[in-house]
């Protein structure tokens, strides 16, 4: 109560603006929604990165099924067009095994992660046709911090890795991801409000999203199975619960995700990303940015407390850091 209470006078001292900032957590012992808007909860928002936990699931399905292995070689189960343009400095990606893409340790590049959101914006913005594959090669190529490593040498975060998981996951199944991912993720968690970006839904409940103010939103093209997800807050609660009961995959594949989260580094700051997961203060999940959102969805094993937060604006409000630290404080 005390948590609910301290939230409740902090949404109510947000100064009035735009930006729409909401929160689902059961942290103290009770579920409660705060928004600083409406009391309209069943908004629907770009989730972002935290796609990459339904990419990430989606891989271990079809490994249960006998039809993988994280083992292999991503170049195994991509179309030419995809594997083809894998060479990059001499290296040869399309060797690199699936679960390092999964943990960010294949040394692919970034498209999007640049340091300069402005620049990435601009050249975004001014693009009116889809991007194709070999455009997101290019700009991962150009990206001077998100660079093309040497394989297993290190953990770099790639987008470029998540939108080749996609690919793989439609050479397998010979369905489309998003199909894949409506079949085996949202049907069975009944998770009935979720929807993707290349939808072009006219759902009025869909959030405009914002940078600096400004209506900002991301190309489906360039987020793919790395960020392409639309969902509320009680669907990705579906998602949380589902996944960590069991309702998805097996027990056993389950601990291979916790053990590929645990962040062995000394560095009590530093974030150990495992296979499409990582660890936050003991929470297990994502979080997620597009060019119009920020979002957190995170669950905790032993107490199954969640933790459910977002933003229609890209930009770290400090608003949105104040109930942030006041949930650290509560974890």
């Amino acid at each position: 109560m005390v948590l609910k209470q301290k939230l409740a006078t902090e949404f109510d001292l947000f100064e009035a603006n735009d930006t729409n900032i909401m929160l689902f957590t059961n942290l103290g012992g009770e579920e409660f929604k705060f928004g600083n808007h409406s009391e309209n909860f069943d908004l629907l928002y770009e989730i972002g990165s935290s796609s990459k936990m339904f990419a990430s699931l989606s891989i271990f399905l079809l490994q249960e099924k006998g039809l993988l292995n994280i083992n292999d070689s991503i170049g195994d189960y991509l179309d030419k067009e995809y594997s083809n343009q894998l060479v990059v400095n001499g290296i040869d990606y399309s060797k690199v095994t699936i679960k390092s893409v999964l943990n960010h340790t294949s040394g692919l590049g970034d498209h999007l992660n640049s340091g300069d959101d402005e620049k990435v914006l601009s050249y975004v913005n001014a693009h009116k046709k889809p991007f194709s594959f070999e455009e997101i090669m290019y700009m991962g190529r150009e990206n001077t911090t998100e660079k093309f490593t040497k394989p297993y040498s290190e953990q770099a975060y790639s987008n470029i890795g998540y939108i080749l998981i996609g690919k793989i996951i439609e050479f397998i199944s010979k369905i489309s991801y998003k199909d894949f991912i409506r079949e085996n993720i949202f049907k069975p968690l009944n998770m009935n409000d979720s929807l993707f970006i290349s939808d072009n839904s006219s759902n009025k409940n869909i959030l405009c999203g914002t940078y600096k103010g400004l209506p900002s939103k991301i190309s489906p093209s360039l987020a793919q199975a790395a960020g392409e997800i639309i969902s509320s807050l009680e669907d990705m609660k579906k998602f949380l619960v589902g996944v960590f009961s069991g309702k998805l995959v097996s027990q056993e594949t389950l601990n291979i995700i916790f053990k590929s989260v645990i962040n062995k580094s000394t560095n009590e700051n530093s974030r150990c990303f495992g296979y499409g997961f990582y660890i936050d203060n003991g929470f297990i999940g994502h979080a997620g940015q597009t060019f119009g959102f920020l979002s957190k969805a995170f669950y905790h094993i032993e107490s199954k407390n969640f933790i459910i937060i977002v933003q229609n604006d890209a930009m770290v409000s400090e608003e949105f850091k104040k109930i942030i630290e006041i949930l650290e404080e509560k974890k």
